[in-house]
Protein backbone atom coordinates (compact mmCIF):
# COMPACT_ATOMS: atom_id res chain seq x y z
CA UNK A 1 0.00 0.00 0.00
CA UNK A 2 1.19 3.89 -0.61
CA UNK A 3 2.72 4.92 2.60
CA UNK A 4 0.29 7.62 2.46
CA UNK A 5 -2.31 5.88 2.71
CA UNK A 6 -1.06 3.24 4.67
CA UNK A 7 -0.23 6.02 7.28
CA UNK A 8 -3.68 7.54 6.90
CA UNK A 9 -5.24 4.59 7.79
CA UNK A 10 -3.49 3.82 11.10
CA UNK A 11 -4.02 7.74 11.86
CA UNK A 12 -7.39 6.66 11.87
CA UNK A 13 -7.64 3.88 13.98
CA UNK A 14 -5.75 5.87 16.52
CA UNK A 15 -8.35 8.56 16.11
CA UNK A 16 -11.51 6.92 15.36
CA UNK A 17 -10.69 3.83 17.69
CA UNK A 18 -8.20 4.55 20.38
CA UNK A 19 -5.67 2.13 19.37
CA UNK A 20 -2.19 2.94 20.39
CA UNK A 21 0.88 3.16 18.22
CA UNK A 22 2.23 -0.45 19.27
CA UNK A 23 -1.21 -1.94 18.01
CA UNK A 24 -1.27 -0.22 14.47
CA UNK A 25 2.48 0.25 13.78
CA UNK A 26 2.48 -3.54 12.00
CA UNK A 27 0.37 -2.03 9.48
CA UNK A 28 3.11 0.25 8.39
CA UNK A 29 5.87 -1.75 6.55
CA UNK A 30 8.18 1.18 5.59
CA UNK A 31 10.35 3.57 7.49
CA UNK A 32 8.11 6.37 5.30
CA UNK A 33 4.93 5.36 5.99
CA UNK A 34 5.89 5.07 9.66
CA UNK A 35 7.60 8.60 9.94
CA UNK A 36 4.50 9.90 8.20
CA UNK A 37 2.27 8.32 10.60
CA UNK A 38 4.40 9.26 13.92
CA UNK A 39 4.94 12.78 12.33
CA UNK A 40 1.17 13.60 11.99
CA UNK A 41 0.80 12.03 15.88
CA UNK A 42 3.28 14.40 16.99
CA UNK A 43 2.01 17.51 15.77
CA UNK A 44 -1.76 16.63 15.39
CA UNK A 45 -2.63 19.70 17.48
CA UNK A 46 -0.74 22.03 15.11
CA UNK A 47 -1.74 20.70 12.35
CA UNK A 48 -5.18 20.50 12.67
CA UNK A 49 -5.25 24.33 14.06
CA UNK A 50 -3.93 25.10 10.34
CA UNK A 51 -6.50 22.83 8.32
CA UNK A 52 -9.72 23.22 9.92
CA UNK A 53 -10.68 26.32 8.60
CA UNK A 54 -9.67 25.33 5.64
CA UNK A 55 -12.14 22.88 5.24
CA UNK A 56 -15.06 24.71 4.21
CA UNK A 57 -17.43 21.62 5.01
CA UNK A 58 -17.02 19.06 8.17
CA UNK A 59 -16.15 15.55 6.63
CA UNK A 60 -18.52 13.02 7.27
CA UNK A 61 -17.64 10.29 10.10
CA UNK A 62 -17.38 7.20 7.70
CA UNK A 63 -14.93 9.52 5.25
CA UNK A 64 -12.20 10.40 8.47
CA UNK A 65 -9.79 8.75 6.80
CA UNK A 66 -9.33 11.39 4.49
CA UNK A 67 -9.36 13.76 7.14
CA UNK A 68 -6.47 11.29 8.10
CA UNK A 69 -5.19 11.71 5.12
CA UNK A 70 -5.11 15.82 4.68
CA UNK A 71 -2.83 15.23 8.52
CA UNK A 72 -0.61 13.55 6.94
CA UNK A 73 -0.47 15.38 3.66
CA UNK A 74 -0.17 18.74 6.07
CA UNK A 75 2.49 17.35 8.20
CA UNK A 76 4.83 16.63 5.26
CA UNK A 77 4.43 20.46 3.68
CA UNK A 78 5.17 21.74 7.41
CA UNK A 79 7.59 19.48 9.04
CA UNK A 80 8.91 16.67 6.31
CA UNK A 81 11.84 16.79 3.79
CA UNK A 82 9.83 16.04 0.51
CA UNK A 83 9.73 18.43 -2.07
CA UNK A 84 6.70 20.45 -1.46
CA UNK A 85 5.35 19.66 -4.76
CA UNK A 86 6.06 15.66 -4.95
CA UNK A 87 4.34 15.55 -1.39
CA UNK A 88 1.39 17.28 -2.60
CA UNK A 89 1.23 15.36 -5.75
CA UNK A 90 1.48 11.71 -3.94
CA UNK A 91 -0.72 12.60 -1.09
CA UNK A 92 -3.90 13.59 -3.76
CA UNK A 93 -2.98 10.16 -5.75
CA UNK A 94 -3.69 8.74 -2.24
CA UNK A 95 -6.78 8.70 -2.10
CA UNK A 96 -6.96 6.08 -4.72
CA UNK A 97 -5.06 3.52 -2.02
CA UNK A 98 -8.58 4.62 -0.21
CA UNK A 99 -10.78 3.78 -2.84
CA UNK A 100 -12.18 7.27 -2.68
CA UNK A 101 -11.13 9.39 -6.08
CA UNK A 102 -13.96 11.87 -5.32
CA UNK A 103 -11.79 13.30 -2.89
CA UNK A 104 -8.69 14.02 -4.35
CA UNK A 105 -10.02 17.61 -5.05
CA UNK A 106 -10.91 18.35 -2.12
CA UNK A 107 -7.17 17.28 -0.58
CA UNK A 108 -5.57 19.33 -3.34
CA UNK A 109 -7.53 22.48 -2.96
CA UNK A 110 -7.05 22.37 0.95
CA UNK A 111 -3.13 20.63 0.82
CA UNK A 112 -2.60 23.63 -1.99
CA UNK A 113 -4.63 26.16 0.21
CA UNK A 114 -2.12 25.50 3.33
CA UNK A 115 0.99 25.63 0.88
CA UNK A 116 0.66 29.23 0.29
CA UNK A 117 0.94 29.62 3.68
CA UNK A 118 4.08 27.88 3.66
CA UNK A 119 7.22 28.70 5.32
CA UNK A 120 4.95 28.67 8.39
CA UNK A 121 6.18 29.02 11.99
CA UNK A 122 4.26 27.01 14.90
CA UNK A 123 5.54 27.58 18.65
CA UNK A 124 6.08 24.10 20.27
CA UNK A 125 3.49 24.48 22.62
CA UNK A 126 0.73 24.46 19.69
CA UNK A 127 1.95 19.91 19.40
CA UNK A 128 -0.05 19.66 22.66
CA UNK A 129 -3.18 20.29 24.03
CA UNK A 130 -3.55 23.30 26.80
CA UNK A 131 -3.73 21.17 29.73
CA UNK A 132 -0.40 19.05 28.63
CA UNK A 133 1.48 22.50 28.29
CA UNK A 134 -0.02 24.01 31.44
CA UNK A 135 1.00 20.90 33.76
CA UNK A 136 4.54 20.86 31.63
CA UNK A 137 4.63 25.13 32.67
CA UNK A 138 3.61 24.47 36.37
CA UNK A 139 5.98 21.77 37.29
CA UNK A 140 8.74 23.20 35.21
CA UNK A 141 8.92 27.04 35.54
CA UNK A 142 10.87 27.99 33.20
CA UNK A 143 11.71 24.78 31.03
CA UNK A 144 8.68 24.04 29.64
CA UNK A 145 9.45 24.62 26.44
CA UNK A 146 12.64 22.57 26.29
CA UNK A 147 10.88 19.90 28.22
CA UNK A 148 7.61 20.25 25.66
CA UNK A 149 10.52 20.00 22.77
CA UNK A 150 12.33 17.14 23.65
CA UNK A 151 8.96 15.38 24.20
CA UNK A 152 8.59 15.82 20.59
CA UNK A 153 12.15 14.52 19.35
CA UNK A 154 12.79 10.97 18.37
CA UNK A 155 13.61 8.81 21.18
CA UNK A 156 16.81 6.67 21.19
CA UNK A 157 16.82 2.61 21.45
CA UNK A 158 18.77 1.57 24.00
CA UNK A 159 19.26 -1.96 24.50
CA UNK A 160 19.99 -4.06 28.38
CA UNK A 161 22.59 -6.59 28.16
CA UNK A 162 21.74 -10.17 29.88
CA UNK A 163 24.12 -10.72 32.61
CA UNK A 164 23.48 -13.72 33.67
CA UNK A 165 23.35 -14.92 29.40
CA UNK A 166 26.93 -13.05 29.04
CA UNK A 167 29.15 -9.59 29.22
CA UNK A 168 28.75 -6.87 27.85
CA UNK A 169 32.32 -7.03 26.24
CA UNK A 170 30.88 -9.75 25.01
CA UNK A 171 27.81 -8.59 23.60
CA UNK A 172 29.53 -5.16 22.42
CA UNK A 173 31.72 -7.41 20.14
CA UNK A 174 28.33 -8.70 18.75
CA UNK A 175 27.58 -5.32 17.60
CA UNK A 176 30.43 -4.04 16.50
CA UNK A 177 30.20 -7.39 14.01
CA UNK A 178 26.73 -6.29 13.21
CA UNK A 179 27.59 -2.79 12.37
CA UNK A 180 25.99 -1.35 14.72
CA UNK A 181 27.66 1.59 16.74
CA UNK A 182 26.96 2.76 19.81
CA UNK A 183 27.39 5.12 23.20
CA UNK A 184 27.29 3.54 27.06
CA UNK A 185 24.27 4.27 29.22
CA UNK A 186 24.02 5.00 32.91
CA UNK A 187 24.50 1.16 34.14
CA UNK A 188 26.77 -1.10 33.31
CA UNK A 189 24.25 -3.39 31.56
CA UNK A 190 22.84 -0.42 29.38
CA UNK A 191 24.07 0.56 25.73
CA UNK A 192 22.51 3.42 23.71
CA UNK A 193 22.49 2.58 20.16
CA UNK A 194 23.54 5.31 17.11
CA UNK A 195 20.41 3.99 15.06
CA UNK A 196 17.26 1.91 16.00
CA UNK A 197 17.04 -1.11 14.67
CA UNK A 198 14.42 -3.78 14.75
CA UNK A 199 13.98 -4.98 17.91
CA UNK A 200 14.50 -9.10 16.60
CA UNK A 201 17.57 -8.02 14.12
CA UNK A 202 19.90 -7.12 17.28
CA UNK A 203 22.29 -9.44 17.57
CA UNK A 204 21.44 -13.03 20.03
CA UNK A 205 18.00 -11.33 20.99
CA UNK A 206 16.45 -14.69 20.21
CA UNK A 207 18.84 -16.39 22.17
CA UNK A 208 18.50 -14.30 25.16
CA UNK A 209 21.01 -12.26 25.13
CA UNK A 210 19.82 -8.58 25.30
CA UNK A 211 15.97 -6.67 25.82
CA UNK A 212 15.05 -3.10 24.55
CA UNK A 213 14.74 -0.69 27.56
CA UNK A 214 14.65 2.59 27.84
CA UNK A 215 18.60 4.02 29.49
CA UNK A 216 16.40 5.63 32.17
CA UNK A 217 13.81 2.71 32.89
CA UNK A 218 17.58 0.39 34.17
CA UNK A 219 18.48 2.53 36.42
CA UNK A 220 15.92 0.23 38.26
CA UNK A 221 19.10 -1.54 39.44
CA UNK A 222 21.04 1.22 40.77
CA UNK A 223 17.96 2.41 42.93
CA UNK A 224 16.82 -1.11 44.35
CA UNK A 225 19.94 -3.08 45.77
CA UNK A 226 19.63 -6.26 46.28
CA UNK A 227 21.18 -9.08 48.01
CA UNK A 228 21.48 -12.88 47.14
CA UNK A 229 18.47 -14.70 48.19
CA UNK A 230 16.17 -12.27 49.14
CA UNK A 231 12.60 -11.54 48.22
CA UNK A 232 11.79 -9.43 45.61
CA UNK A 233 7.98 -8.16 44.75
CA UNK A 234 7.17 -6.73 41.10
CA UNK A 235 3.50 -5.98 42.29
CA UNK A 236 2.75 -4.20 38.37
CA UNK A 237 5.14 -6.66 36.24
CA UNK A 238 4.37 -6.72 32.99
CA UNK A 239 6.08 -6.23 30.37
CA UNK A 240 8.75 -6.89 32.75
CA UNK A 241 11.90 -4.97 31.60
CA UNK A 242 12.54 -3.87 35.07
CA UNK A 243 11.90 -7.22 37.11
CA UNK A 244 14.59 -8.91 34.78
CA UNK A 245 16.99 -6.00 35.11
CA UNK A 246 17.11 -6.87 39.00
CA UNK A 247 17.02 -10.42 38.56
CA UNK A 248 19.56 -9.78 35.70
CA UNK A 249 22.15 -7.85 38.13
CA UNK A 250 21.60 -10.03 41.25
CA UNK A 251 20.59 -13.77 39.85
CA UNK A 252 20.01 -15.10 43.23
CA UNK A 253 16.77 -13.28 44.15
CA UNK A 254 13.70 -15.12 44.64
CA UNK A 255 11.55 -13.07 42.48
CA UNK A 256 7.38 -13.04 42.36
CA UNK A 257 5.59 -10.95 39.65
CA UNK A 258 1.64 -10.01 40.23
CA UNK A 259 0.25 -8.98 36.75
CA UNK A 260 -3.83 -8.49 36.71
CA UNK A 261 -3.96 -8.69 32.66
CA UNK A 262 -3.90 -13.24 31.69
CA UNK A 263 -2.39 -11.91 28.47
CA UNK A 264 0.12 -9.64 30.01
CA UNK A 265 1.01 -12.47 32.26
CA UNK A 266 1.63 -14.96 28.97
CA UNK A 267 3.75 -12.45 27.27
CA UNK A 268 5.99 -12.40 30.46
CA UNK A 269 6.08 -15.45 31.07
CA UNK A 270 7.41 -16.09 27.34
CA UNK A 271 9.73 -13.23 28.16
CA UNK A 272 10.87 -14.82 31.20
CA UNK A 273 11.87 -18.01 29.32
CA UNK A 274 13.81 -16.10 26.30
CA UNK A 275 15.91 -13.97 29.46
CA UNK A 276 16.75 -17.37 31.13
CA UNK A 277 14.63 -16.55 34.56
CA UNK A 278 12.33 -17.94 36.28
CA UNK A 279 10.29 -15.85 38.50
CA UNK A 280 7.37 -16.43 40.65
CA UNK A 281 4.53 -15.24 37.72
CA UNK A 282 0.90 -14.80 39.57
CA UNK A 283 -2.33 -13.72 37.91
CA UNK A 284 -3.67 -10.94 40.32
CA UNK A 285 -4.83 -7.25 41.33
CA UNK A 286 -2.08 -5.94 43.40
CA UNK A 287 -4.85 -3.09 44.55
CA UNK A 288 -5.24 -5.79 47.37
CA UNK A 289 -3.35 -9.06 48.92
CA UNK A 290 -5.67 -11.69 47.46
CA UNK A 291 -2.49 -13.33 46.37
CA UNK A 292 -0.52 -12.94 48.86
CA UNK A 293 0.83 -16.07 51.25
CA UNK A 294 1.63 -14.19 54.01
CA UNK A 295 5.37 -14.19 53.43
CA UNK A 296 7.26 -10.45 53.57
CA UNK A 297 9.20 -9.20 50.94
CA UNK A 298 12.92 -7.95 51.66
CA UNK A 299 12.01 -5.03 48.66
CA UNK A 300 9.00 -4.48 46.33
CA UNK A 301 9.16 -2.62 42.89
CA UNK A 302 5.72 -0.61 42.29
CA UNK A 303 6.09 0.14 38.96
CA UNK A 304 2.72 2.29 39.16
CA UNK A 305 0.25 2.17 35.82
CA UNK A 306 0.00 6.36 34.79
CA UNK A 307 -0.65 8.76 31.96
CA UNK A 308 2.97 7.76 29.94
CA UNK A 309 3.54 11.44 30.01
CA UNK A 310 6.83 11.01 30.05
CA UNK A 311 6.82 8.26 27.17
CA UNK A 312 5.09 11.04 24.38
CA UNK A 313 8.63 10.36 22.54
CA UNK A 314 7.73 6.99 21.31
CA UNK A 315 4.36 7.10 22.09
CA UNK A 316 2.43 10.42 20.90
CA UNK A 317 -0.89 8.85 20.54
CA UNK A 318 -0.77 9.95 24.35
CA UNK A 319 -1.12 13.47 23.53
CA UNK A 320 -4.42 12.73 21.99
CA UNK A 321 -6.04 9.84 24.37
CA UNK A 322 -5.10 10.96 27.82
CA UNK A 323 -7.13 13.05 29.50
CA UNK A 324 -6.31 15.52 32.63
CA UNK A 325 -9.77 14.09 34.16
CA UNK A 326 -7.94 10.84 33.94
CA UNK A 327 -5.08 12.05 36.11
CA UNK A 328 -6.78 11.68 39.47
CA UNK A 329 -8.22 8.16 38.57
CA UNK A 330 -4.09 7.02 38.09
CA UNK A 331 -3.09 8.93 41.26
CA UNK A 332 -6.01 7.02 43.44
CA UNK A 333 -4.85 3.92 41.80
CA UNK A 334 -1.25 4.41 42.49
CA UNK A 335 -2.32 5.07 46.23
CA UNK A 336 -4.28 1.27 46.49
CA UNK A 337 -1.05 0.05 45.19
CA UNK A 338 1.44 1.34 47.58
CA UNK A 339 -1.25 0.78 50.59
CA UNK A 340 -1.37 -2.96 49.50
CA UNK A 341 2.36 -3.30 48.20
CA UNK A 342 3.20 -1.88 52.00
CA UNK A 343 1.70 -4.42 54.14
CA UNK A 344 3.51 -6.82 52.06
CA UNK A 345 7.18 -5.61 52.92
CA UNK A 346 8.83 -6.63 55.82
CA UNK A 347 10.32 -4.09 58.66
CA UNK A 348 13.60 -2.55 57.36
CA UNK A 349 12.77 -3.68 53.68
CA UNK A 350 12.45 -0.86 50.64
CA UNK A 351 9.90 -0.04 48.39
CA UNK A 352 10.88 1.60 44.84
CA UNK A 353 7.69 3.25 43.49
CA UNK A 354 8.29 4.46 39.82
CA UNK A 355 6.05 5.92 36.96
CA UNK A 356 7.18 7.06 33.45
CA UNK A 357 5.22 10.35 34.07
CA UNK A 358 6.49 13.91 34.28
CA UNK A 359 3.18 15.25 36.07
CA UNK A 360 3.60 15.82 39.38
CA UNK A 361 0.08 15.09 40.53
CA UNK A 362 1.10 11.31 39.86
CA UNK A 363 4.70 11.25 41.42
CA UNK A 364 5.75 13.59 44.49
CA UNK A 365 2.01 14.48 45.30
CA UNK A 366 1.38 10.31 45.65
CA UNK A 367 4.30 9.73 47.53
CA UNK A 368 3.14 12.93 49.98
CA UNK A 369 -0.46 11.20 50.22
CA UNK A 370 0.97 7.93 51.04
CA UNK A 371 3.55 9.06 53.75
CA UNK A 372 1.16 11.13 55.33
CA UNK A 373 -1.12 8.11 56.24
CA UNK A 374 2.21 5.34 56.55
CA UNK A 375 4.17 6.40 60.07
CA UNK A 376 7.01 3.48 59.32
CA UNK A 377 7.64 5.02 56.19
CA UNK A 378 11.26 7.01 55.44
CA UNK A 379 12.08 8.65 52.18
CA UNK A 380 15.67 7.50 51.18
CA UNK A 381 17.41 10.69 49.38
CA UNK A 382 18.54 9.58 45.65
CA UNK A 383 21.35 10.38 43.62
CA UNK A 384 21.16 9.37 39.92
CA UNK A 385 23.75 10.51 37.04
CA UNK A 386 20.62 12.47 35.48
CA UNK A 387 17.74 14.19 36.04
CA UNK A 388 17.10 16.11 39.50
CA UNK A 389 15.59 15.74 43.19
CA UNK A 390 12.22 16.70 43.90
CA UNK A 391 10.80 17.25 47.33
CA UNK A 392 10.59 13.20 47.75
CA UNK A 393 11.86 11.65 45.09
CA UNK A 394 13.89 12.16 41.98
CA UNK A 395 12.94 12.84 38.14
CA UNK A 396 14.26 11.89 34.82
CA UNK A 397 13.21 13.98 31.90
CA UNK A 398 13.60 13.50 27.98
CA UNK A 399 15.73 16.83 27.93
CA UNK A 400 18.90 13.99 28.52
CA UNK A 401 18.28 12.67 25.08
CA UNK A 402 19.32 8.94 26.02
CA UNK A 403 16.35 9.08 28.86
CA UNK A 404 12.75 9.52 29.04
CA UNK A 405 10.80 11.26 31.80
CA UNK A 406 10.90 8.72 34.30
CA UNK A 407 10.19 9.29 38.23
CA UNK A 408 11.20 7.17 41.31
CA UNK A 409 11.00 7.33 44.97
CA UNK A 410 12.37 5.12 47.52
CA UNK A 411 10.74 4.41 50.59
CA UNK A 412 12.17 2.30 53.92
CA UNK A 413 9.65 0.66 56.42
CA UNK A 414 10.75 0.65 60.05
CA UNK A 415 12.44 -1.65 61.52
Amino acid sequence: MDDRAAAALALNLVLKYRRTSDQVLGSLDSPAARDYFFGSLRHYFAICSLLDPLIKRPIAEKHQDIYCLLIVGAYQLIYGRTPEHAALHATVQACQELKKDWAKGLINGVLRNLQRQCPINLSTEQSYPSWFANLIDQGYPGKMRSVLAALLQRAPQAVRVNLKENTVEAYCALLKQAGINYSNGYTKATLVLNKAVRQQDLPAFYEGKVSTQDAGASLVTELLPLKSGQRLLDTCAAPGGKLFALMEATPKIQATAVEVSSRRVAYLASEADRLGHSPTILEGDSTSTDWWDGTPFDAILVDAPCSGSGTVRRHPEILILQEIQRLRGYQQQQLRLLANAWQTLKPGGLLLYCTCSVFETENDDVIKAFLADAREASVVNLALPTGNPTDVGWQLLPTDYKTDGFYYALLKRAE
